[in-house]
């Protein structure tokens, strides 16, 4: 198979998930803080991380520092 095409494919199996090495800080804060809106709204992490291009092990860290550490890790 061509290289070529077979990065093309990779591309497009990863197309809605964002490297967040390459986001500022306040990139990632404000993907935090939508995590958090939808996780009160009663979405599901599986959606969570749909709808926020987060991987599921991300969304779920976020939730659960929230939860133990309260609004200082993530303010809404």
């Amino acid at each position: 198979m061509n290289i070529e095409l077979l990065s093309c494919r990779i591309s497009l199996l990863r197309m809605d998930k964002e490297d967040a090495r390459f986001q500022t800080l306040e990139q990632l804060h404000e993907r935090r803080k939508q995590v958090m809106r939808l996780h009160r709204k009663k979405i599901g992490v599986m959606r969570i991380a749909e709808l926020s291009g987060l991987s599921y092990p991300t969304v779920c860290g976020v939730i659960d520092r929230y939860e133990r550490d309260g609004a200082a890790t993530v303010v809404t």
